[in-house]
């Protein structure tokens, strides 16, 4: 009787973690379509811009301002750049004052001594913020999918037609394995020059 009580727990356990991660991934997906809609508004036809600039006087019609590449690239960027940021800062935490202090001692202006010693001891985390930027925006769906013309196509969407449109499953599978490849071949080339970048400063 308790090894059926101890079986029933473990599996109502697996259950519940997975439909958290679930839960998780799902939530990420409509936070993505939710923040994709929320810069429809402000760059909308009749959006917050153009709605300023008509009450200005500046315009005297609204103004194309989403469905483009531009609006592709500022959605992306507000997706992309918590993360760059988080991965900066945690670099920039870890730093010695102390190394700084020395520099500013031995003569060294603000200037100087961000140049040559607070940017290269945080190369580790710009190239780790590159990398992730890069490997997201190539594979993103849903931001150019919202903000997009049909023109703005990344990895994702083009995979994404050509299997469920244009039902090309093969072509739409090397070009996954394309984007896998691209990735790795990404990280690897990323983590050759961070463990170089923190040799050289160490």
């Amino acid at each position: 009787m308790k090894n059926g009580t101890a079986k029933n727990t473990v599996s109502d356990e697996n259950a519940s973690y997975n439909m958290s991660g679930f839960v998780t991934d799902d939530e990420l997906w409509i936070n993505l379509v939710v923040l994709a809609f929320g810069w429809l508004l402000i760059f909308g036809r009749y959006g917050l811009i153009n709605s300023i600039l008509l009450a200005l006087g500046l315009i005297s019609e609204p103004q194309p301002l989403g469905y483009n590449f531009a609006s592709v690239v500022v959605g992306l960027v507000y997706v992309c750049l918590p993360y760059i940021v988080l991965t900066l800062v945690s670099v920039l935490d870890s730093i010695d004052p102390a190394i700084e202090e020395a520099a500013k001692d031995l003569g060294a202006g603000k200037l100087r001594t961000f140049v040559e010693v607070t940017l290269p001891l945080s190369m580790p985390g710009i190239i780790t913020g590159a990398m992730f930027s890069f490997i997201w925006t190539m594979s993103s769906f849903v931001i150019p999918s919202i903000l997009g013309s049909p023109s703005e196509r990344t990895f994702g969407i083009e995979i994404s037609r050509q299997i469920l449109n244009t039902l090309n499953w093969p072509y739409g599978a090397v070009m996954s394995l394309v984007l896998a490849g691209i990735t790795v071949v990404a990280m690897l080339v990323s983590n050759k020059v961070r463990e170089k970048a923190t040799r050289w400063v160490s």
